[in-house]
């Protein structure tokens, strides 16, 4: 068969036990491996199993590299905060820069709310803080209205592309109300 690599990243762990009505991996003196090397030892861990769709806990992390950046670890978090609302916080870090991504999500009884944020301090624009946000939301407000924001902004021209967020050169917010209907359509924007 041939000698197989090991994989991307692994997690090593001396004792682990499952909780089967919980839903949840308990490791004990545990390592976590990227390319088979140690890459952080961590006492105790707690991750849900892979049957769950929305539980707290760690995502699969996520190595990334780009000409300007380096070679960088994102170690994502999920926190579900209820059963309509959840934030995933992102940790990203490389040999020139320290970024905290955010991701917060809602859902209304008559609508949806998702914000993306990053902030970033690094050494292509040193001593200054760089990040941005993206707002997105869609409700419906009554009798075939529909009410859709998008705001957007960002602290320089080159930090979306950069961190590979976005290749946009141009940056819209809006918020437009529309109803659409077998007769007419309507827009105020």
């Amino acid at each position: 068969v041939g000698d197989v690599p090991p994989p991307l990243w692994q997690i090593r762990a001396k004792e682990v036990t499952h909780d089967q009505e919980a839903k949840l991996l308990y490791f004990k003196d545990t390592q976590f491996l990227v390319r088979g090397v140690p890459i952080a030892a961590i006492p105790r861990l707690r991750m849900p199993d892979p049957t769950q769709t929305r539980a707290t806990g760690f995502l699969i992390p996520e190595i990334r590299s780009n000409d300007q950046l380096g070679i960088g670890i994102r170690t994502p978090y999920f926190i579900k905060w209820g059963d309509r609302r959840d934030i995933t916080i992102a940790p990203f870090l490389t040999e020139t820069s320290s970024t905290l991504e955010l991701r917060y999500r809602q859902a209304f009884d008559r609508g949806t709310l998702q914000v993306n944020a990053a902030a970033s301090q690094d050494t292509l624009v040193p001593n200054q803080t760089r990040s941005y946000i993206n707002a997105q939301g869609r409700f419906d407000v009554g009798n075939d209205y529909v009410l859709d924001l998008s705001l957007r902004a960002v602290s320089d021209s080159g930090y979306l592309l950069q961190y590979g967020y976005s290749d946009s050169n141009r940056l819209d917010s809006s918020i437009k109300v529309s109803r659409y209907s077998v007769q007419s359509l309507s827009e105020v924007e």
